[in-house]
């Protein structure tokens, strides 16, 4: 005999019940576990956000910090790069020289693996501007025509002229320009050659510091001299109010200033001191036959040379430059003291505009 079972409305609906059931709490797990990602990944943010927000305060510290450093030993810290350590981070931040004089501060800031760069540009010419002009033509440098003919003359350096430059004879070996015309018949230039470009302000030498250094511990002459033999200034400076010429066989142990004509007839050599230029004129330096000088020969009227000379520095002249026969210029590294009272003065360091 077969039994049948019967469900009733009852029991199927429990069925229906426990299905609806356990799909609720499928959604309320993958909810929850959304949720859960979220919050996990909305703190990963707050505090990624927060890191970053530290590593910039850290960068801008940086920023003031080496401010402070270079008004108070620029020369030390010009160039560098510091590193400094906080509880919370660390910045590395470097300084260095603009070809517009001014300061280039860049600091990045780190907060774990979390890093920020900020740079800054200083405002104001914290670097003379002399040494600028001078890098237009550290080996040859005028605000007149310059000349360079007969025999082989040889510039180790870049040359530049506010008016006609005269290439007739003779090597460059570096940049060669012109505010007017580079006339090239001749000799050869390592560089490039650009003529009409813009005029550069001839820099001049602080005569007047020279002079009372000559006053005070140097040697002075009162008026137009000649003289020979060897020649030691006790603090480097020979200043001559007026003409000097000097005779054959003659030393100069430092730097030779004039407010009146150099003129060097034979066989003189002048060795540096304290950096100073070689020699300084306020009227025209004339340089003739085997001669040796270490350090910027200046001629605020014009420089005349002829024959065997050797220049370990520059030839700079706010009138023309007339090289004839043998010379060797020499560029040196960097540009010359242009006034002694000021080389150790610290450039002032402002705050500029936040580049990025």
């Amino acid at each position: 005999m077969k039994i049948r079972i019967t469900r009733t409305g009852f029991e199927k609906r429990r069925g229906s019940t426990l299905l609806v059931v356990m799909g609720m709490a499928t959604v309320l797990m993958i909810s929850g576990a959304a949720i859960s990602f979220m919050t996990a990944n909305m703190s990963h943010s707050v505090i990624h956000y927060r890191d970053r927000g530290q590593a910039l305060s850290i960068a801008e510290a940086g920023i003031a910090d080496m401010v402070a450093k270079l008004r108070t030993n620029y020369t030390m810290w010009i160039g560098s790069t510091n590193l400094s350590a906080f509880s919370t981070g660390s910045n590395s931040v470097s300084a260095t020289v603009q070809t517009n004089g001014n300061i280039l501060l860049s600091s990045t800031g780190w907060v774990g693996d979390v890093a920020q760069t900020t740079v800054m540009e200083t405002l104001g010419t914290t670097v003379d501007p002399r040494d600028v002009a001078w890098g237009q033509g550290s080996g040859l440098l005028s605000d007149g025509i310059v000349i360079m003919e007969t025999g082989a003359p040889t510039v180790n350096g870049g040359a530049h002229s506010n008016g006609d430059f005269n290439l007739v004879n003779g090597v460059i070996n570096g940049d060669l320009s012109s505010a007017a015309t580079v006339n090239q018949t001749g000799g050869t230039v390592s560089g490039t050659v650009t003529s009409t470009t813009e005029p550069v302000t001839i820099p001049g030498f602080a005569f007047d510091t020279y002079l009372s250094l000559a006053q005070s511990g140097g040697i002075y002459h009162s008026g137009d001299v000649n003289l020979s033999g060897v020649i030691t200034p006790a603090n480097g400076v020979l200043y001559v109010n007026g003409n000097v010429s000097f005779s054959n066989n003659t030393t100069v142990n430092g730097v030779i200033v004039a407010n009146g004509d150099v003129t060097i007839a034979n066989r003189l050599t002048q060795n540096q001191v304290n950096g100073y230029p070689a020699v300084l004129s306020q009227g025209t330096v004339y340089l003739h036959n085997r001669n040796v000088f270490n350090g910027t020969v200046y001629g605020m009227i014009g420089i005349d040379t002829y024959n065997n000379r050797i220049v370990n520095g520059s030839l700079i002249s706010s009138g023309p430059i007339n090289i004839r026969n043998r010379l060797e210029v020499n560029a040196q590294a960097s540009a010359p003291v242009w006034d002694p009272a000021l080389t150790n003065a610290d450039p002032d360091v402002v705050f500029g505009a936040w580049i990025k």
